[in-house]
């Protein structure tokens, strides 16, 4: 028999801390209950804020849409190639009207030819001019209108030296014009060939090096990911546990109620043995529970700190992935992607530029050409005075036989060169024609054409300055949602850090009944199963005082939990 009267203080003390415990069981379980679930609904927000931006800058899928490597990297690199493959496609078209334009421009000094012609038989005439005039000046006063005529013949020489002075300044600017066209026409051709083709293959392995780095970024961040089910496992898992309110209640009833019958009697020494053995398998039990729901508690909240860490530490690692020196990772994706742009951007004004530079010299080419139909009258001029001239000349040496024997015969060389000079100027005028005609349909083509391509270049820059703008917003949504998710993480941390006193009143309880599991082991408690018999009369005593109301049921249920589980446990052998 156990000796409990030393003890009856100590037992009324454990009785009253139980039926506390069992007032407040429900308030317990359900601060736990409601700590842990909002644990749950922040790890939940946390994880929809987090999962877009993940999906949006990590997603390693070049063909899926609404993702950073789609939009942005692959779209910008398709937006410029496709610009870059433009302005290629117009450059090249326009190496024919180029070449037209230098065409006409060559053709044009073709008429430095007729130019050398018309000098030559000008200095015909006037070597024959100053022949005539010291032949006139030594026959004295018959050779006087002679000398005056063969003065004004020379004069007209001069005039013409002139024209054709001037005529050939143009001619020789001309040429200066073409070559630089021609230069300029190069400078172009470079700019397509090699910079703008150089920088098409710069700017599609600059992206190939971004999306393998894209990769290498994915694969820490994904790890983010695959904690969510974990924590959300842990959370389940002790929200599952915290699912015994009831039955613990019930069982600290259970010993509320064995402590409530042995104080009122009714039951001899050995039925109180017996009470006792079941009440101290209960708060063994209920022990056991307390200290696993404690342990089972803090491992959980361990688990789940451990995994933002984990978080953490994974964020914090793309994080210095992505740095390199002291600029982002991902911000130097945006500057090679900008310098890319402004490069292209660059090519494009200085292909526009010299564009106009192209319109400028056809221009000043046409303008001079327009110069030559001056030249062409004068000339027309001259020779008419050279006929008139002839005329005069023919009817003095007719009044003076003595000179016409000198300078008849030259004279008669001489008066052909008015008719050359005339059939080479029409010649020429013929050529002048042509060329202007094709000289002004070649810079009309060429000024239509260069409209529609300054505005086709002019769009792809415009269209190009566009891409900084989509880069700013998404790098500007990269840095925030960055932000946000580290103070997302150290909050969470924070949160969890924070010391749960309901979880360490499990550990209090715990220690508490086994204070009381104590005193009954030093009290002599029955701590084996006591013979069926005995707990089966124990049980009808207690049925008789009691009856079926509900602490007797809980009484008898007491007992039978544990005598029930000893026989269950016993092997018959045959």
């Amino acid at each position: 028999m156990m000796n409990v009267i030393a003890y009856e203080q100590s037992i009324r003390g454990h009785y009253d801390y139980l039926k506390d415990l069992k007032g407040n069981t429900s308030t317990l379980f359900s601060e736990l209950i409601q700590r842990f679930t909002v644990i749950n609904m922040r790890i939940d927000e946390f994880f929809t804020m987090i999962r877009p931006y993940i999906y949006y800058f990590y997603n390693t899928d070049e063909n899926l849409p609404d993702t950073f490597l789609h939009d942005v990297i692959i779209g910008t690199n398709n937006e410029m190639n496709e610009y870059i493959d433009t302005i290629v496609k117009y450059m090249i078209a326009d190496r024919e009207t180029n070449k037209e334009v230098e065409n006409a421009i060559n053709k044009t000094l073709t008429l430095s030819n007729s130019v050398a012609m018309i000098l030559d038989a000008v200095e015909a005439i006037d070597l024959y001019a100053k022949n005539t005039m010291i032949i006139s000046i030594k026959a004295g006063e018959e050779g006087s209108t002679l000398t005056t005529i063969a003065v004004e013949m020379s004069h007209l020489a001069d005039m013409v030296n002139d024209v054709s002075s001037q005529f050939q300044e143009i001619i020789e600017y001309l040429d200066k014009l073409r070559t630089k066209f021609s230069n300029t026409c190069q400078t172009v051709d470079i700019i397509i060939e090699n910079y703008l083709t150089h920088l098409q293959i710069k700017m599609n392995s600059t992206i190939r090096e971004i999306i393998g780095h894209q990769k290498k970024l994915s694969y820490n961040v994904e790890s983010i990911v695959s904690f969510a089910d974990q924590l959300k496992s842990s959370i389940h898992k002790i929200l599952q546990e915290f699912q015994v309110e009831d039955i613990f209640r019930q069982d600290i009833e259970k010993i509320l109620f064995a402590i409530e019958a042995l104080e009122e009697g009714g039951i001899d020494d050995s039925e109180k043995d017996i009470l006792f053995w079941g009440m101290y398998q209960k708060l063994l039990s209920l022990q056991h529970d307390f200290m696993h729901l404690y342990t089972s508690a803090g491992e959980s909240l361990h688990t789940m700190k451990s995994n933002v860490e984990a978080i953490a530490s994974d964020y914090t690692k793309a994080s210095e992935t992505v740095f390199e020196g002291d600029e982002f990772a991902i911000e130097k994706v945006y500057n090679s992607l900008e310098m890319l742009q402004h490069e292209t951007i660059q090519y494009i004004e200085d292909i526009l530029a010299k564009k106009a530079s192209l319109l400028e010299i056809s221009s000043d080419v046409l303008e001079q050409l327009h110069k030559f139909q001056e030249f062409f009258t004068k000339i027309q001029d001259v020779v008419r005075k050279f006929d008139v001239v002839n005329m005069l000349t023919r009817i003095e040496l007719a009044r003076h036989q003595q000179l016409q024997k000198t300078i008849a015969s030259s004279l008669s060389d001489i008066s052909i060169m008015p008719k050359k000079i005339k059939r080479i100027v029409e010649e020429s005028e013929n050529l002048y024609k042509d060329v202007i005609g094709t000289m002004d349909a070649t810079y009309q083509s060429y000024k239509d054409a260069m409209s529609i391509q300054d505005s086709i270049l002019n769009n792809c820059a415009s269209n190009l300055k566009k891409i900084s703008l989509k880069l700013y917003e998404s790098k500007k949504y990269y840095i925030d949602i960055s932000q946000q998710i580290e103070r997302n993480v150290n909050t969470l941390q924070q949160f969890l850090s924070e010391k749960s006193e309901q979880i360490e009143a499990f550990k209090n309880i715990e220690e508490n009944i086994k204070l009381f599991c104590d005193m009954l082991d030093g009290a002599g408690v029955e701590k084996n199963m006591p013979d069926v018999e005995k707990i089966n009369k124990t049980v009808d005593t207690l049925t008789m005082l009691y009856g079926t109301d509900y602490k007797g049921l809980m009484l008898v249920s007491l007992l039978k939990e544990y005598s029930a589980a000893k026989t269950e446990d016993t092997v018959i052998v045959f």
